[in-house]
Protein backbone atom coordinates (compact mmCIF):
# COMPACT_ATOMS: atom_id res chain seq x y z
CA UNK A 1 0.00 0.00 0.00
CA UNK A 2 2.64 2.03 0.65
CA UNK A 3 4.68 1.48 -2.08
CA UNK A 4 1.29 2.57 -4.29
CA UNK A 5 1.27 6.28 -2.71
CA UNK A 6 4.66 6.77 -3.17
CA UNK A 7 3.81 6.04 -7.23
CA UNK A 8 0.55 8.60 -7.00
CA UNK A 9 2.87 11.01 -5.02
CA UNK A 10 5.53 10.30 -7.26
CA UNK A 11 3.50 11.20 -10.84
CA UNK A 12 1.38 14.08 -9.07
CA UNK A 13 4.70 15.91 -8.48
CA UNK A 14 6.13 14.98 -12.08
CA UNK A 15 3.26 16.45 -13.34
CA UNK A 16 3.23 19.72 -11.48
CA UNK A 17 6.70 20.52 -12.02
CA UNK A 18 5.87 19.68 -15.79
CA UNK A 19 2.67 22.45 -15.67
CA UNK A 20 5.02 25.09 -13.56
CA UNK A 21 7.98 24.70 -15.37
CA UNK A 22 6.29 25.25 -18.83
CA UNK A 23 4.35 28.29 -17.36
CA UNK A 24 6.02 31.39 -18.92
CA UNK A 25 4.58 34.80 -20.22
CA UNK A 26 3.78 34.53 -23.97
CA UNK A 27 4.92 37.61 -25.54
CA UNK A 28 2.44 38.75 -28.36
CA UNK A 29 4.25 41.56 -29.59
CA UNK A 30 6.51 39.03 -31.19
CA UNK A 31 3.73 38.64 -33.91
CA UNK A 32 4.63 42.02 -35.07
CA UNK A 33 8.47 41.30 -35.42
CA UNK A 34 7.48 37.88 -37.82
CA UNK A 35 10.13 37.44 -40.65
CA UNK A 36 10.10 34.51 -42.87
CA UNK A 37 12.79 33.66 -44.80
CA UNK A 38 11.59 30.42 -46.97
CA UNK A 39 14.48 28.75 -49.62
CA UNK A 40 12.77 27.62 -52.71
CA UNK A 41 14.28 24.91 -54.95
CA UNK A 42 12.96 24.17 -58.61
CA UNK A 43 14.54 21.55 -61.26
CA UNK A 44 16.08 23.84 -64.21
CA UNK A 45 17.33 21.33 -66.78
CA UNK A 46 17.78 17.95 -67.46
CA UNK A 47 19.87 16.92 -69.96
CA UNK A 48 21.54 13.39 -70.94
CA UNK A 49 23.40 12.39 -73.72
CA UNK A 50 25.47 9.74 -75.20
CA UNK A 51 28.82 10.08 -77.56
CA UNK A 52 27.30 9.33 -80.26
CA UNK A 53 24.40 11.39 -80.44
CA UNK A 54 26.42 14.10 -81.32
CA UNK A 55 26.94 12.66 -84.73
CA UNK A 56 24.37 12.59 -87.06
CA UNK A 57 24.39 11.99 -90.61
CA UNK A 58 28.22 10.91 -90.98
CA UNK A 59 28.89 14.70 -89.25
CA UNK A 60 29.80 15.83 -86.16
CA UNK A 61 27.53 18.00 -84.34
CA UNK A 62 29.17 19.68 -81.57
CA UNK A 63 26.24 22.14 -80.50
CA UNK A 64 22.13 22.29 -79.18
CA UNK A 65 20.33 24.66 -78.07
CA UNK A 66 17.06 25.18 -76.05
CA UNK A 67 15.12 27.83 -74.23
CA UNK A 68 12.49 28.00 -71.43
CA UNK A 69 9.93 30.81 -71.09
CA UNK A 70 10.32 31.97 -67.24
CA UNK A 71 7.31 34.00 -65.44
CA UNK A 72 8.13 33.61 -61.89
CA UNK A 73 9.26 37.15 -61.69
CA UNK A 74 6.14 38.70 -63.42
CA UNK A 75 4.56 38.55 -59.45
CA UNK A 76 5.06 41.58 -57.64
CA UNK A 77 5.47 39.45 -54.57
CA UNK A 78 8.18 37.55 -55.71
CA UNK A 79 10.14 40.71 -57.36
CA UNK A 80 9.42 42.41 -53.96
CA UNK A 81 10.84 39.96 -51.57
CA UNK A 82 13.13 38.06 -53.34
CA UNK A 83 16.77 38.84 -51.99
CA UNK A 84 19.23 36.30 -53.78
CA UNK A 85 19.09 33.37 -55.93
CA UNK A 86 21.44 30.91 -57.27
CA UNK A 87 21.17 28.84 -60.58
CA UNK A 88 23.37 25.03 -59.54
CA UNK A 89 24.51 23.11 -62.57
CA UNK A 90 26.01 19.32 -61.62
CA UNK A 91 27.74 17.22 -64.83
CA UNK A 92 29.33 14.31 -65.03
CA UNK A 93 30.98 13.67 -68.10
CA UNK A 94 32.85 10.55 -68.91
CA UNK A 95 33.17 11.23 -72.99
CA UNK A 96 36.61 12.60 -73.91
CA UNK A 97 35.52 15.68 -75.23
CA UNK A 98 35.09 18.95 -72.77
CA UNK A 99 31.58 21.05 -72.85
CA UNK A 100 30.73 24.29 -72.26
CA UNK A 101 27.64 25.39 -71.56
CA UNK A 102 26.07 29.11 -72.16
CA UNK A 103 23.13 30.48 -70.33
CA UNK A 104 21.73 33.95 -71.69
CA UNK A 105 18.46 35.60 -70.19
CA UNK A 106 16.84 37.34 -72.53
CA UNK A 107 14.02 39.61 -71.61
CA UNK A 108 10.62 39.92 -72.86
CA UNK A 109 12.10 41.56 -76.12
CA UNK A 110 14.80 39.19 -76.34
CA UNK A 111 17.44 41.47 -75.49
CA UNK A 112 20.58 40.29 -73.43
CA UNK A 113 20.32 41.15 -70.19
CA UNK A 114 22.97 38.29 -67.92
CA UNK A 115 24.51 35.41 -69.51
CA UNK A 116 27.17 33.17 -68.21
CA UNK A 117 28.91 29.90 -69.03
CA UNK A 118 31.37 27.39 -67.39
CA UNK A 119 33.06 24.20 -68.71
CA UNK A 120 32.80 19.98 -68.33
CA UNK A 121 36.15 19.07 -68.40
CA UNK A 122 36.89 15.52 -70.92
CA UNK A 123 37.54 12.48 -69.74
CA UNK A 124 40.31 11.03 -71.80
CA UNK A 125 39.86 7.47 -70.04
CA UNK A 126 36.12 7.60 -70.14
CA UNK A 127 35.82 7.67 -66.13
CA UNK A 128 33.11 9.92 -64.78
CA UNK A 129 34.09 13.47 -64.25
CA UNK A 130 32.34 15.34 -62.28
CA UNK A 131 31.50 19.34 -62.10
CA UNK A 132 29.29 22.05 -60.64
CA UNK A 133 29.00 25.13 -60.96
CA UNK A 134 27.23 28.26 -59.31
CA UNK A 135 25.98 30.93 -60.28
CA UNK A 136 24.74 33.54 -57.64
CA UNK A 137 22.15 36.22 -58.14
CA UNK A 138 22.58 39.37 -55.64
CA UNK A 139 22.84 43.01 -56.45
CA UNK A 140 22.61 44.11 -60.23
CA UNK A 141 23.16 40.70 -61.28
CA UNK A 142 19.60 39.80 -59.66
CA UNK A 143 17.73 42.73 -60.64
CA UNK A 144 18.44 41.80 -64.21
CA UNK A 145 17.39 38.35 -62.92
CA UNK A 146 14.02 39.61 -62.23
CA UNK A 147 13.64 41.57 -65.82
CA UNK A 148 14.11 37.81 -67.70
CA UNK A 149 11.61 36.30 -69.84
CA UNK A 150 13.54 33.74 -71.46
CA UNK A 151 16.24 31.28 -70.63
CA UNK A 152 18.76 30.09 -73.11
CA UNK A 153 20.98 27.22 -73.06
CA UNK A 154 23.57 26.32 -75.62
CA UNK A 155 26.07 22.98 -75.07
CA UNK A 156 28.83 23.29 -77.24
CA UNK A 157 31.42 20.21 -77.57
CA UNK A 158 34.55 21.96 -77.33
CA UNK A 159 37.76 20.74 -79.89
CA UNK A 160 39.30 17.37 -79.68
CA UNK A 161 39.06 13.77 -81.07
CA UNK A 162 36.18 13.21 -83.65
CA UNK A 163 33.49 11.26 -82.03
CA UNK A 164 31.11 8.81 -84.25
CA UNK A 165 28.38 6.47 -83.29
CA UNK A 166 30.40 4.15 -81.72
CA UNK A 167 32.24 6.97 -79.57
CA UNK A 168 31.93 5.76 -75.95
CA UNK A 169 30.76 7.85 -72.63
CA UNK A 170 27.74 9.88 -72.04
CA UNK A 171 27.36 13.86 -70.42
CA UNK A 172 24.74 14.35 -67.94
CA UNK A 173 23.71 17.37 -66.59
CA UNK A 174 20.91 18.41 -63.53
CA UNK A 175 20.69 21.80 -62.51
CA UNK A 176 18.13 23.67 -60.08
CA UNK A 177 17.12 27.27 -59.11
CA UNK A 178 17.46 28.02 -55.41
CA UNK A 179 15.25 31.27 -54.43
CA UNK A 180 15.96 32.81 -50.80
CA UNK A 181 12.78 35.57 -49.85
CA UNK A 182 12.59 37.33 -46.83
CA UNK A 183 9.13 38.34 -46.13
CA UNK A 184 8.35 41.04 -43.12
CA UNK A 185 5.44 42.13 -41.45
Amino acid sequence: MGRKVFKIYSLVLSLAVCLWSCAEEIDLNQAEELELSPVIENSLLFFDAFAGEFFEGGTEVNESSDFIEVDIFKNSFNRSHLIKAEFVFEVINSIDRSYELQIDFLDDLDQLVHTFSFEASASPDNSEIYTKYTEVFEGNALRALMVTGKLSFTITMQPGDEVNENSPGRINMQSKSVFYFIIKD
